[in-house]
């Protein structure tokens, strides 16, 4: 599983399946390499972004099924 971050920002992830959990930051414009989780299904990733509010609002998204190579990108984009 790839999670990339295209944001100007840092941002925190949470990824678990129903076996393993983990977490960690990705720099703006990094990505993060977490092959474990391919081919598992029901993956749950969660971005925030790091800052020094305590409850600061995740996107999350549900990956159903299985497979090599999928990935979750993340874009925030302000105009």
């Amino acid at each position: 599983m790839l999670l990339a971050n295209n944001t100007p920002q840092q941002l925190f992830y949470s990824i678990s399946s129903p076996n393993s959990a983990d977490c960690g930051s990705i720099n703006a414009g990094d990505t993060a390499s977490l092959p474990y989780y391919d081919n598992q299904t029901n993956v749950q990733v969660g971005f925030s972004v790091n800052s020094s509010n305590p409850n600061p609002t995740p996107f999350t998204i549900v990956i159903p099924s299985s497979g090599t190579g999928k990935a979750v990108t993340l874009g925030l984009y302000v105009e």
